[in-house]
């Protein structure tokens, strides 16, 4: 059997024999986890894990996925007097995060006050 043919059902057999048979605890054998990482290119981790029955933890441990990125702490921006923008045209502006747990609301918001915001957060 090459790599590139393996399924996961080849793979979960091989978990399958590997579990009934070990004697008392033991660790996965790095040639299983090597399938493991094989299988993760080409398909979604939830599946593999789960059909293995295998943590998140467990493969983050063994380096097959990436560490857990900790979510950056939110800083303030003192934005300078907008007075002199005020007859300006306006715009209502909604950031969202990338995973849609976190918005900011802003109403009424200059076009130059828009590219104040663009200038310190994506400059």
């Amino acid at each position: 059997m090459t790599e590139s043919i393996l399924t996961l059902e080849e793979v979960q057999a091989e978990f399958t024999v590997w579990r009934n048979n070990k004697e008392g605890h033991c660790p996965i054998p790095d040639e299983l986890w090597h399938k493991v990482g094989h299988l993760l290119k080409t398909h979604p981790r939830a599946r593999v894990l789960r059909a293995l029955k295998l943590t998140t933890q467990q493969a983050r441990s063994k380096g097959i996925i990436p560490p857990k990125i900790k979510p950056e702490v939110a800083t303030f921006v003192k934005v300078p007097n907008m007075e002199s923008m005020i007859s300006a045209p306006t715009c209502d502006l909604l950031l969202s995060s990338r995973r849609g747990d976190r918005q900011l609301s802003m109403k009424n918001v200059s076009i130059d006050h828009v590219k104040l915001i663009i200038d310190r957060f994506l400059g």
